[in-house]
């Protein structure tokens, strides 16, 4: 027993001290960052993560993050530029951005696919999803995030249809802590009124963005092999 819980402490300190490593990263882009060009330095060391997390991923993760980054920054572009739903410290979609959200995913992926982790997940699936619901409820009580509330409805709707989909569970807990990273140090900034709607900054809603991502990029990846399978011999 204590074998077990030593070997699932571990893991978890592995993969999720990996996500320390955004808040460095991030910073050479803040609001608070001296260096000039900062943004560059935030690219390059996105690219070394990138690598990193790249080589340690399966075949089919491969795919899903070299995939990621166009349809990523198409996402971006629409989310900033259309629907104004949140802007960048520079007024555009820094490079890393794309990049980083293959990292974010290909981290979250690679928690929930460590043994432990899964296991643990798995067993204590409606716990989190009772703390998920009540962490959407108490938003809009006392903030009044009628987004996140909408955004909320959504995230479980996509869950109950997905019931084996455990791993957006992780994926929210992940997309949360960076939300939460990038907005404090002022890389982005998301609009409390967008529409009819009053949001927080970050929304807990957002986590929702990345969820619905995941559903759109693992079809595309499955109609561009059948699309291959049908032009390949």
């Amino acid at each position: 027993m204590k074998t077990t819980a030593r070997t699932f402490n571990e893991t978890v300190f592995a993969k999720i001290g990996f996500l320390v490593c955004w808040i460095p990263v991030l910073y050479f882009d803040s609001a608070y960052s001296k260096i000039e060009g900062g943004v560059w330095i935030t690219c390059l060391l996105t690219a070394i993560l990138f690598v990193f997390q790249y080589k340690k991923a399966t075949l089919r993760l491969r795919l899903l993050m070299i995939l990621i980054v166009p349809l990523s920054y198409i996402g971006e572009l629409i989310s900033t530029e259309v629907l104004g739903l949140y802007a960048y410290r520079l007024g555009t979609v820094p490079l890393y951005i794309p990049i980083g959200h293959a990292v974010v995913y290909a981290s979250a992926c690679q928690i929930f696919l460590a043994e432990p982790i899964r296991k643990w997940v798995q067993i204590r699936r409606n716990k989190i999803l009772g703390a998920y619901a009540l962490l959407f409820l108490l938003v809009l009580l006392f903030l009044e995030d009628t987004l996140s509330a909408i955004m909320g409805a959504f995230l479980f709707w996509m869950l109950i249809k997905k019931r084996n989909h455990s791993i957006y569970l992780i994926i929210g807990w992940v997309v949360l802590y960076l939300e939460i990273i990038g907005t404090s140090l002022g890389n982005w900034a998301w609009d409390q009124n967008p529409f009819v709607f009053h949001t927080t900054n970050p929304p807990l809603g957002s986590v929702m963005i990345y969820v619905g991502g995941d559903a759109l990029l693992n079809k595309t990846l499955r109609i561009a092999l059948r699309i291959r399978g049908r032009l390949v011999p």
